[in-house]
């Protein structure tokens, strides 16, 4: 995100909720109760955080773009405003996550039939690994899973984890990786 806002000029501060509801909303509250205020607010939806975030960023008429994770429907329909210039809720940018979670488990079963992966029952035994619990994604990801798996005979789910992967936890495996 930085590397685009370099490239448009545009000034950009991230600030980290750690994926913890009352992190966001204390960073969250802060950052819209400032006398300089930013133009806008880019935000990842969280179910528990960011619906109370969106109340004070309504008050204040903080202009608010939210990402990356998908909402229930209705719950920001309060912030919708049929004069776009009075809107605080710009538009949301949300992936089709369970077709994500569908093409995964599609590409990886896929390598596991051409490297002849198949347990003793003759069945390509997978885990699924989902992220975290305060948001829609994992929920929608598994079920993009659970439909290929249903599609295909040779396959069995053993068992579906949530996984916790936060910014300390995410940087420490990559720099294991290297």
């Amino acid at each position: 995100m930085q590397a685009a806002a370099d490239n448009l000029e545009v000034s950009l501060e991230v600030v980290y909720g750690n994926n913890n509801p009352n992190i966001v909303l204390e960073e969250g509250t802060r950052v819209i109760n400032r006398k300089i205020k930013p133009d806008y607010l880019l935000m990842v939806n969280d179910i528990a955080s960011t619906p109370i975030l969106m109340k004070l960023v309504h008050q204040h008429g903080q202009k608010t773009f939210l990402f990356n994770a998908a909402i229930e429907e209705g719950v920001y329909d309060p912030f919708k405003s049929k004069n776009e210039n009075s809107s605080s809720w710009l538009v949301s940018l949300i992936p089709d996550d369970e077709q994500a979670g569908y093409q995964l488990a599609k590409v990886l079963v896929t390598q596991a039939r051409e490297k002849g992966l198949h347990g003793k029952n003759e069945k390509i035994n997978i885990i699924g690994v989902n992220g975290k619990h305060h948001s829609l994604v994992p929920e929608r990801r598994e079920r993009g899973l659970t439909r290929f798996v249903n599609e295909n005979d040779d396959i069995r789910l053993q068992h579906v984890v949530s996984a916790y992967w936060g910014k300390e936890r995410a940087e420490e495996i990559v720099k294991n990786c290297k």
